[in-house]
């Protein structure tokens, strides 16, 4: 087989949660096929050393262009459709309107597709034309495609319902948990994390996001009943926020009470952010909407509790090694969270719970799942 892979955003140097799953996808395809040629699609950027050596299987086209669109739409159509290849697979929910060779998608998500106006108050312009363009190209992609990859099986029923998609064009794969993160920190070495970055207080790991669906607000205000009612003393640590951006938060929800109780950081490195999860009291990630919840499987990895949302496909990924909580109302967030803190015991069996999740969540498992897809649509 001849396989295309589009991974066009891989080579930035921030990275979010879809860049690390196609980055972690592919090192277990070069580890388990050493047959088949892959032929992997990128936009030029900075960060080439972010995959290892792959293989003589796989071959790298890096290529610059104007923006997504161009590098997307013209540039890799152009040149895949010289390449021969037997299928090709767009891994970020979108695909070009005219490509000559087969191909099976992957849709994280269809968080882009709904008509939520709550989600609109707040989004950057880029995030708006984003979804834009995702909601344009992306119903076309489906229909076109000879699979459909999902990362859940909530999102599997999204994708059947909002797109018209026959759920047997649909597979769930579940996204992985990198072994980076599977971590198991003494108290020592958990103190040293603390020194660096909140002076030594043991601290609540939230998500940082400037999306509303990530509800930092609700985040926050369950973090003012934490420390009001139930006398959490620790701090609370956002990553990947400014100090003028958790300013105008807590302003504007009547927080500012906590602003010595909030650390926040810049863009954080794999590194520094593993060892901040598996530091931490616990991970706070109430979102409103996710495809999957990667970050409830790097905390269990890390060994550390979770409280999540009640909603989307986060009870599907946490199960019973999680606690959720419904996310429009900080009370039960902080009274679930303030459950584990108050309950060391509670908080292991959770913990002994997660890692017996871990099986679940394999990237090998996933590449050999994607593996089999390429070689059934192949057939066909």
């Amino acid at each position: 087989m001849r396989i295309g892979i589009e991974a066009q955003r891989l080579f930035r140097p921030k990275k979010y949660g879809i860049d690390y799953v196609t980055i972690e996808f592919i090192k277990q395809l070069a580890l388990i096929d050493t047959q088949n040629e892959y032929y992997l699609y990128i936009k030029s950027d900075k960060d080439f050393d972010c995959l290892p050596y792959l293989g003589d299987n796989f071959k790298l086209f890096v290529f610059p262009a104007k923006n997504y669109i161009d590098w997307e739409q013209f540039r890799l159509p152009k040149i895949a459709n010289s390449h021969a290849l037997d299928l090709i697979h767009f891994t970020a929910n979108t695909a070009p309107l005219f490509i000559n060779v087969p191909y099976v998608i992957t849709m994280h998500d269809t968080i882009f597709f709904e008509q939520i106006e709550f989600f609109k108050k707040g989004v950057s312009y880029y995030q708006q034309f984003g979804n834009f363009y995702r909601k344009v190209f992306a119903k076309r992609a489906v229909k076109k495609a000879k699979k459909i990859i999902t990362v859940s099986n909530t999102e599997r029923d999204n994708i059947s319902t909002l797109m018209n998609v026959e759920k047997s064009k649909i597979k769930t794969v579940y996204n992985g948990v990198s072994d980076d993160f599977k971590v198991k920190l003494d108290n020592n070495q958990k103190q040293h994390i603390r020194q660096k970055f909140t002076n030594g207080d043991s601290y609540i790991f939230l998500i940082g996001s400037n999306h509303p669906r990530k509800n930092i607000k609700g985040a926050l205000a369950a973090a003012n009943i934490l420390i009001n009612k139930y006398n959490y003393q620790g701090k609370f640590v956002l990553p990947n926020t400014s100090y003028e951006e958790l300013n105008s938060l807590l302003i504007n929800n009547n927080l500012t009470n906590l602003k010595n109780s909030i650390i926040t950081t810049q863009y954080l490195s794999r590194e520094d952010l593993i060892m901040l999860i598996a530091s931490a009291d616990l991970m706070l990630f109430p979102s409103f909407r996710e495809g999957f919840g990667l970050p409830i499987v790097e905390a269990f990895a890390c060994g550390v509790p979770v409280v999540t949302s009640n909603v989307s496909s986060l009870p599907e990924i946490a199960s019973d090694a999680g606690l959720v909580a419904d996310p429009y109302s900080p009370e039960d967030i902080a009274q679930k969270a303030y459950s584990i803190i108050n309950n060391p015991e509670f908080a292991k069996t959770l913990i002994e719970r997660a890692y017996t999740k871990l099986d679940l969540y394999r990237w090998d498992n996933y590449a050999r799942s994607i593996i089999e897809i390429y070689k059934e649509e192949i057939k066909k």
